[in-house]
């Protein structure tokens, strides 16, 4: 919460895209003010290379927020976590992350789909120095899914919770290069230099258990590789990661609509279990389709709602025969699935 200037020459505290998006770009001004200060450690970088050294900082070294319980808010909602100013300013280390071979302007590692639910992530990184000494780190993993509600609804559906559901994978270094050491969970880098690490996470039979029971069409995995100082180090690192364990295309696009479902809802003589419903877990997110009965000349505007997440199994048992139609009708508009 900020606590800013409202109507009325008073104050309060406020939360938000408003007061989030001035006080990180206030926080990302005075990161970058420290790297283009600092040319002995980071060289006479060009304003986009300056751009991408601020992102890698502000990531690798940033707190990862967690819940009421002590479990870490999905990578889905909180990014790379909480940006730290003097830990981002006081780097020893940070870390950098490829794609296609090119170094990314964000530390993030994108695992895409894990088509045949073998429950194995594989990904590498570079640890890049900056420091005068070696640094150690204990390389670990926070690994996350969506929870499933121990309650049902009226028709016998659960749906996903707001709190996640902790996975417990065994975490272990691969392989290292550049010079670098490794022992057990541990990796050094030396003064100065950069190692690249390739970490593999493997999920455990209980764990696939209850991805396998809970949903059908998949979910995402998901967390932060953590880089806990040894050492030499004096702060902690992470970086975040995001696989779905599944084949992201499977889970169906559309939930039924109200004008489908409503008739069914207003029927007594239809058993709950029996009526046609609409998906109990969908997403908020809505696009807005143009129908137009031409034949009635009658013209409507109908929300359609777009599924982001999977369904859980029990949702998807009463809607596998249920593919949402829209009859008699030209959709104006383009739906896409996106990310």
């Amino acid at each position: 919460e900020i606590l800013s200037a409202i109507p009325g020459q008073s104050y309060d505290r406020l939360s938000g895209t408003s007061m989030a998006s001035p006080n990180m770009a206030g926080a990302a001004a005075l990161i970058r003010q420290f790297v283009k200060d600092n040319t002995d450690i980071f060289g006479n970088l060009s304003p986009v290379e300056v751009t991408k050294r601020v992102n890698q900082l502000a990531m690798s070294t940033a707190d990862i927020v967690r819940n009421k319980n002590g479990l870490a808010y999905a990578v889905r909602k909180q990014g790379a976590g909480l940006v730290n100013i003097g830990k981002a300013t006081t780097a020893e280390a940070y870390i950098a992350t490829y794609q296609n071979g090119v170094e990314m302007d964000k530390s993030k590692l994108e695992l895409g789909d894990d088509k045949n639910k073998t429950g194995v992530y594989e990904m590498t990184f570079d640890i890049k120095n900056i420091s005068d000494k070696s640094l150690s780190y204990n390389v670990g993993s926070i690994v996350l899914t969506e929870g499933v509600s121990t309650s049902y609804t009226d028709h016998g559906e659960t749906t996903v919770t707001t709190d996640g559901y902790a996975l417990n994978p065994k975490t272990e270094i691969v392989s290292v290069s550049g010079g670098a050491t490794k022992s057990g969970d541990y990796v050094t880098v030396g003064a100065k230099s950069s190692t690249k690490i390739t970490v593999k996470i493997t999920l455990s039979e209980a764990d696939k258990a209850y991805l396998n029971d809970s949903f059908e069409n998949g979910m995402y995995v998901e967390g932060y590789i953590t880089l806990k100082a040894a050492d030499g180090a004096k702060l902690n690192m992470n970086v975040p990661f995001l696989a779905f364990y599944g084949d992201w295309t499977e889970a169906p696009i559309f939930d039924e609509e109200y004008y489908d479902t409503n008739a069914d809802e207003l029927n007594q003589g239809i058993d709950n279990k029996d009526k046609l419903m609409a998906d109990a877990c969908a997403s908020s997110a809505v696009i807005t389709a143009t129908i137009s009965f031409r034949s009635e000349r009658i013209s409507s505007r109908r929300i359609l709602r777009l599924r982001r997440l999977p369904q859980t199994k029990s949702t998807l048992r009463s809607q596998t025969t249920r593919t949402a139609k829209l009859r008699r009708s030209t959709v104006s508009n383009r739906s896409r699935r996106v990310f």
